[in-house]
């Protein structure tokens, strides 16, 4: 793994875990894969063992950043978040994309050609709705 400094090629919206199963209403490893693929169109995401998704975006999403107080509801403790300008973020080998075999992170939607990200407009769209499924999950 290699850690690669963000805000310059691109940001990292980072999206607990458990969010994003919430969302994809799904557990295991490949279906949230699959739901990650088609609901961000392709655009890459990285799995950490920290129990974080980062989605790749456009590194100006960093330093427009801002987390609405009443645009998402805390769930045990965790947020959104982005990773941009001095930051640092473990980014797998290519071809890292087995949940099965990856030590600390890999590839949940592999990178398709250079320079493609995800829509960050898309991925706070998308997590937006997954905090309130959260929350409605553990009432």
């Amino acid at each position: 793994m290699t850690q690669l400094r963000c805000g310059v090629l691109f940001a990292a919206i980072s999206v607990p875990g458990n969010l994003v199963r919430a969302k994809a209403e799904a557990g295991k490893p490949e279906q949230v894969d699959a739901f990650l693929a088609e609901t961000l169109q392709g655009g890459p995401v990285i799995y950490n063992r920290t129990d974080h998704y980062y989605a790749l975006t456009s590194p100006s999403i960093a330093a427009r950043w801002q987390t609405p107080p009443d645009a998402y509801v805390r769930f045990g403790g965790q947020r959104l978040g982005c990773l941009g300008d001095d930051r640092y973020l473990g980014v797998p080998a290519p071809g890292e994309s087995d949940p099965c075999t990856a030590f600390i992170a890999y590839w949940s939607v592999p990178v398709a050609a250079p320079g493609e990200l995800c829509d960050s407009i898309t991925v706070l769209r998308v997590f937006n709705v997954g905090d309130h499924l959260c929350g409605e999950a553990s009432a």
